[in-house]
């Protein structure tokens, strides 16, 4: 969508206020590492180095004990472990 509506002369305030993410973020979407163009800005097939959609499902949240969400800087994750058992986990991985 980024590159279709740049493609029409849109500017990345417009691209801002129509996606509603900030300019350069939409910008960043249309580069590469090291800030050359990106596969699909060059015409290429990306390889799976894509955005996905994603469907958000509305639940309830039962009573229960309180649980957390760890996602490590390498992108690993913990989700909806009690505090005990959190810490088991991690201690088996160091």
């Amino acid at each position: 969508a980024v590159l279709e509506l740049r493609a029409q002369g849109a500017s990345w305030r417009r691209i801002e206020e129509l996606l509603g993410v900030s300019g350069e973020t939409a910008r960043r979407w249309c580069l590469g590492r090291g800030g050359a163009p990106a596969a699909s800005a060059r015409g290429e097939d990306p390889q799976g180095v894509a955005l996905v959609p994603v469907r958000v499902v509305a639940t309830t949240v039962a009573e229960t004990s309180p649980t957390l969400t760890l996602i490590s800087p390498s992108g690993w994750q913990l989700v909806g472990l009690d505090v005990e058992t959190a810490l088991r986990v991690l201690g088996q991985l160091s």
